[in-house]
């Protein structure tokens, strides 16, 4: 069977996140890599046939801003939990990078798939 995805990829949102007291000081920006595979093909050349790109972004950030997350994993976990509810999702990967202010790295990821 034919499996469609549709990829948002750098939806940026400020968010507050971390574990550490200069990281909770100050909201961090994220950057959110969304996957999600439709339930079926669209039938038509029409919108109301496939999940729609603004609700997806607007959802994941709704999550990702709604409280302060100890855990980058934890905050992949609840966006991809609510991106499951949406109209015509069949399944969700979800990859939020930040930069660490405190580790010696470039970038720090968490990915979940369901």
């Amino acid at each position: 069977m034919p499996k469609i995805e549709i990829e948002l990829a750098g939806v940026h949102q400020m968010v507050s996140l971390g574990i550490y007291d200069e990281e909770r000081a100050r909201k961090q920006q994220v950057r959110m890599d969304i996957t999600i595979a439709l339930r079926s093909l669209p039938q038509d050349d029409d919108i109301s046939a496939t999940a729609n790109y603004d609700e997806v972004a607007a959802a994941a950030r709704e999550v990702a801003t709604s409280k302060h997350f100890d855990l980058i994993e934890r905050m992949a976990i609840e966006v991809a939990e609510r991106l499951k509810t949406l109209t015509h999702v069949n399944t969700v990967k979800v990859r939020i990078r930040k930069i660490p202010s405190v580790l010696e790295c470039d970038e720090l990821y968490a990915s979940v798939e369901m």
